[in-house]
């Protein structure tokens, strides 16, 4: 059943006089990042609309169709559609689970499969044949679909919740849905049906990160969702550059002044260099890498850290970590063990084994918080198995 409720808007405002203080601006810091090897044969991909993205799995949708990658090796391809809007991994209609999915220009959802046809699902979400606009994942069972005709259509486990309205450039995670248009920044809740606004003047982008705060960003501050859920600026550039706000791993990414630069548990990292050409679209990457899709090819970032057990680990374990471990463990919270590092995770391989594997002394997640799924525990179990 379709619930049609009206989304009702009302919040804050953030310009040049916020009716609160602001925190200081905080400082830049120099940010490493390296080119990181995807595609080992060089294939070409052609002009790249989107990339959908799940464990080794890497599909590439292009104006030459949809293009099969398998640990980096491409596995198969089809060219019956070559006009893609987006791509994500959102969740099974009917089960647990994700598969990978694809928006088609005619607004139609297509399950990506490699050696299989691509299928036209969009009826699986009960949703009109060519009428979806955008889409986004929300986290566990949630995806939202901005509609072509006006509306947000939320699926929820098999639950509909339609929202009235325009939504355009959807983002969000958390079980919340961001949209951005005409200075106002609006904001649904799909746990709890309600929505409200920011009215932010120049607003070019807007993210949940992976903590469940909203990032706004205008071509010349950025801002963060504070206390009491105002947005206070934390970010300020003398001209107008900023773009491109996207979530991968534990943080966010952007283009300031052509470079790439992450926000990540409240401090901004930027990289030297001009990396990002004008046009360029940003897609996080589950893994914290960011894929750049720009006119010359799809590029693939990511801070240094080498390969083997470290890949594994950035692969597997920190999407893991993000969905359930980061409001918990991560700098600064409640818990007084940090696991936002690659070292902090393979200096306690053993005892993550004992609580997570075992569930002894006492399990973790501990009972009350979001659990791991099979697939989530294999992969762990994975992960220490090949460091000992």
């Amino acid at each position: 059943m379709v619930l049609l409720l009206s989304l009702v808007l009302g919040g804050g405002s953030c310009g040049d006089d916020e009716p609160y203080p602001a925190p200081p601006l905080l400082p830049v810091e120099p940010l490493a990042l390296e080119s990181v090897s995807w595609n080992a044969t060089g294939v070409a991909v052609g002009i790249v609309a989107a990339v959908a993205e799940q464990g080794d799995d890497l599909v590439v949708l292009s104006d030459q169709g949809a293009l099969f990658f398998r640990s980096g090796r491409l596995d198969a391809r089809d060219g019956s559609v070559r006009h893609w809007r987006q791509g994500a991994a959102l969740p099974l209609p009917d089960e647990p689970g994700h598969w990978l999915v694809g928006l088609d220009g005619t607004g139609r959802l297509r399950r990506l499969r490699s050696h299989a046809p691509l299928e036209d699902i969009t009826d699986r979400y009960r949703l009109p044949a060519g009428a979806v606009a955008d889409l986004v994942p929300l986290g566990g069972q949630r995806a939202a679909f901005a509609l072509q005709q006006g509306g947000l259509v939320v699926w929820d486990g098999g639950a509909l919740t339609r929202y009235e309205g325009t939504f355009p450039r959807l983002g969000g995670g958390h079980g919340q849905v961001v949209s951005v248009q005409q200075d106002q920044v609006q904001v649904v809740d799909a746990g709890r049906g309600t929505g409200w606004s920011y009215e932010v003047p120049g607003v070019v982008a807007a993210v949940t990160d992976p903590t469940g705060k909203l990032v706004v960003a205008t071509a010349t501050s950025l801002f963060v969702q504070g206390g009491g859920g105002h947005l206070q600026r934390v970010h300020q550039e003398p001209s107008p550059i900023i773009r491109g706000l996207v979530v991968a791993g534990t943080g966010v990414w952007m283009v300031l002044d052509e470079s790439l630069a992450l926000l990540r548990f409240g401090r901004l990292h930027r990289a030297a260099g001009r990396l990002v050409p004008a046009g360029a679209k940003l897609v996080g990457s589950p893994t914290g890498d960011l894929w750049v899709l720009g006119p010359t090819g799809l590029m693939r970032y990511g801070e240094p850290g080498g390969g083997g057990d470290f890949a594994l680990w950035k692969r597997t374990i920190l999407p893991i970590y993000t969905r359930t471990c980061m409001q918990c463990h991560q700098p600064g919270s409640p818990a007084t063990v940090d696991l936002s590092t690659y070292g902090a995770w393979a200096s306690r391989r053993m005892l993550i084994a004992q609580r997570v594997l075992e569930g002894r002394p006492s399990p973790m997640p501990p009972p009350g918080a979001q659990m791991l799924t099979q697939e989530e525990l294999d992969a762990v179990r994975q992960w220490v198995e090949a460091g000992m």
